[in-house]
């Protein structure tokens, strides 16, 4: 409402006194009041009185109707998003045959920082590069990066480090992949006794790890009683390439390939946890 508006509505609804004496008047908009003070006698002092009020209540309406400063909110969930990682070379699952190996990938955001088995990578701009150790066998690499105010990203790497050589063996030094030399994939099978067949290294695929060569054995007339082919069993202690102190059922003495197909065929018939592993010959 204008002031004017304001001032015109007191006219109308107190009017000058007809006496001059001195009468108290209160004045109710909406949460403003006034009582004219004893000092100011007759009926201009009480409608300056009114008129000065009403004009601060006009004020203090206009002031409680102004919209306040909106709080700013944070985007909590863009903080909390993890940091993304990615491995470019070499791939999981490759087979190598050197004491070391380069990772090389990318990171979001580019300022991260990475992680490879709690060494620290030269990072920066977006990509990464480090060195890991191998030891004979399979080696799980896990690489975590981070940022501030940000989840980490964790990302694992499976390499075979392979001692002795096989088929179409992939060696990766220094970040690239090159083909090794192919050799004659060796032929032997399991013995009749269902032992690894000596001096040989191929892949296999596991069919159970346990604590007994009684338990290795039931495990493995299972798997030859679900027509899995080339079952046997062996103790793990004997190749560099197995962790040491177990008996292993197996199926095959195979190729790297035969041994993703063995895999997938020994799933399918019970062994829910099977897997494809190399087995070195000593």
């Amino acid at each position: 409402m204008k002031l004017g508006e304001v001032l015109e509505r007191v006219a109308v609804e107190y009017p000058e006194e007809e006496s001059g004496v001195d009468r108290p008047r209160s004045l109710t908009r909406r949460s403003c009041q006034l009582v004219a003070s004893p000092r100011m006698s007759g009926s201009r002092g009480l409608r300056a009185a009114i008129v000065a009020a009403t004009i601060g209540c006009a004020f203090v309406i206009a002031g409680c109707g102004s919209g306040g400063t909106k709080p700013t909110t944070t985007n909590s969930a863009s903080r909390n998003r993890p940091v993304s990682i990615s491995v470019t070379s070499p791939t999981s699952g490759s087979v190598v045959g050197a004491e070391s190996v380069t990772l090389r990938g990318t990171v979001t955001p580019a300022t991260a920082k990475v992680e490879i088995n709690g060494h620290t990578a030269a990072a920066g701009n977006g990509a990464f590069a480090g060195v890991a150790s191998l030891h004979p066998g399979q080696n799980t690499l896990n690489i975590i990066a981070s940022a501030p105010g940000q989840a980490p990203g964790t990302t694992t790497l499976v390499l075979i480090r392979q001692t002795s050589g096989s088929t179409g063996t992939t060696e990766a030094h220094h970040g690239e992949t090159a083909t090794a030399t192919t050799k004659q994939r060796p032929t032997p099978t399991v013995t009749a006794t269902g032992s690894w067949p000596a001096a040989t290294a191929a892949w296999t695929v596991v069919l159970a790890s346990v604590g007994s060569r009684s338990e290795a054995e039931a495990q493995r007339e299972r798997a030859h009683q679900a027509a899995l082919p080339e079952t046997g069993v062996l103790l793990s202690t004997q190749h560099s390439s197995l962790r040491p102190g177990y008996w292993v059922a197996f199926t095959g003495v195979l190729s790297h390939d035969e041994a993703v197909k063995r895999q997938q065929q020994a799933r399918t018939s019970g062994f829910a946890d099977a897997y494809a592993r190399f087995v070195s010959a000593e």
